[in-house]
């Protein structure tokens, strides 16, 4: 999509990501918060002996799959 003779994309830098990157993640198995979502990945990996990113290699997860799988983790986490 065209805005004002600029593509959509271009109007996104870098920055935002780094931005969302570096927002307090918190853990899907315990209370703890990571100050960033590769820093909880890495905690799950080595706390919690679950490696989410490996699973979602195994698996052939697209990103709609990971999304479904991390809300099914907290679902389950929640209730129990």
């Amino acid at each position: 999509m065209e805005l004002n003779g600029e593509r959509e994309e271009d109007n996104y830098s870098e920055g935002d990501e780094e931005d969302q990157e570096s927002e307090p993640c918190p853990c899907l198995f315990c209370k703890s918060e990571q100050s960033s979502a590769a820093a909880t990945l890495d905690h799950c990996r080595e706390e919690h002996l679950v490696d989410l990113p490996r699973i979602a290699t195994q698996l052939h997860y697209d990103h709609y799959s990971c999304i479904k799988l991390i809300n099914y983790i907290r679902k389950q986490v929640c209730c129990s």
